[in-house]
């Protein structure tokens, strides 16, 4: 495997050497990027490593012994063009750590996710980064460090050296893939990057924090209007206390609790309420539970997302969807999953329902799918 340059960037004279080169690329150049955090107990993603890759050097930024607001400031606002790899997660981190330090942009201009390219050029729909390499640079990494435990410090020169090559061969992989993209094709990749970079931007609505619950199509109006409610306090709650959504509720109990209404430990035990959960958050839920149960039934409520898909009479129109998406995929070289992926499905019966327009029929994907009724 190849030997890789790596810079630590974990002192202030180092950090302010990396953010002055960020701050100095010209456009048409590139820096790959990548991030390790943590958030197993945490509502937003504490960060733990920056990995940037700038002509073949590799600098690891240690938000754990330094400073490096301005390095996220340079990122965000490098002329260069950024490439990440699978970048949902990283985008959230670095736009967390933007509006920590009071910016106005929260994500960089040019950003190109190397994972969602290959999808457009028919190389793979969610491939992974170590199968990735392997197949198109014929090179094998070493998969020891995945559970590493990135907050301990000091960092060992195993994780130094897995943590550079998530970015190092991100440029190669670019090129690769460019060279099988045509015009087209790379047009539609790009909308669908803005797509996503706009929405890793949007302030989430506690209101809407029911839309993706799981067997909502068990539950009625009265039911749901409690939903709605327990989800809300939930997401209000863990975002002001910092903790996971999963370990205060879990998407798995809230249904139930909407519907059975508990009012005790043991009746939330029975939702499937986690015991670790009801110990240190039962009071508050139980509390949510009895606000919920005063609510009058909202008629005019939307139903969640998985009602569509789940609901027993929108079976057939379902498949044949789904079957008309998989025709269209074949016919334009496009990865189906671009237009099956269950939120997309569920948002066009639900688009229908309330007089939207549905992600199928915006952007790109309105192109391609213009006989879409």
């Amino acid at each position: 495997m190849t030997e890789v340059s790596i810079v630590m960037a974990d002192s202030e004279d180092s950090v302010k050497e990396l953010v002055s080169i960020l701050e100095n690329l010209p456009e048409g150049s590139f820096v790959s990027v990548d991030t390790e955090f943590t958030r197993e107990k945490t509502f937003f993603p504490v960060p733990a490593l920056f990995q940037f890759c700038i002509r073949g050097k590799c600098y690891l930024a240690d938000p754990v012994k330094c400073d490096i607001k301005n390095v996220v400031r340079a990122l965000v606002n490098t002329s260069a063009t950024v490439l990440i790899f699978s970048g949902s997660e990283d985008y959230e981190l670095i736009v967390r750590q933007a509006r920590l330090s009071g910016l106005s942009r929260l994500l960089p201009k040019t950003c190109f996710d190397v994972q969602l390219m290959a999808a457009f050029a028919g190389l793979g729909f969610n491939i992974g980064l170590q199968k990735m390499i392997a197949s198109m640079l014929a090179v094998e990494l070493d998969k020891s460090e995945t559970r590493s435990d990135w907050e301990q410090r000091p960092l060992t020169e195993a994780q130094k050296e897995y943590a550079a090559f998530d970015v190092y061969y991100l440029e190669s992989l670019y090129q690769y893939i460019s060279n099988k993209l045509d015009e087209q094709h790379f047009s539609w990749f790009k909308s669908e990057m803005q797509l996503q970079l706009e929405q890793a931007c949007q302030v989430p609505d506690a209101k809407r924090a029911y839309m993706n619950a799981d067997k909502s199509s068990k539950l009625n109006i009265a039911s749901l209007t409690r939903l709605k409610f327990i989800a809300a306090r939930r997401f209000e709650y863990a975002l002001k206390n910092d903790v996971s959504l999963n370990r205060v509720i879990t998407n798995k109990a809230l249904c139930a609790i909407a519907i059975d209404c508990p009012l005790t430990s043991k009746g939330l035990a029975s939702c499937q309420m986690k015991w670790g959960a009801i110990r240190e958050h039962g009071a508050e839920v139980i509390e949510w539970v009895k606000e919920a149960i005063a609510l009058p039934p909202d008629e005019s409520i939307e139903y969640p997302l998985d009602y569509f898909l789940t609901k027993n009479s929108n079976h057939d129109r379902v498949r044949q969807l789904k079957y008309f998406l998989n025709k269209k995929a074949l016919e334009h070289n496009i990865a189906p999953e671009f237009f099956t992926q269950k939120k997309i499905l569920a948002d066009y019966f639900s688009a229908r329902k309330y007089g939207r327009v549905a992600r199928l029929k915006q952007g790109w994907r309105a192109e391609i799918l213009s006989d879409l009724n």
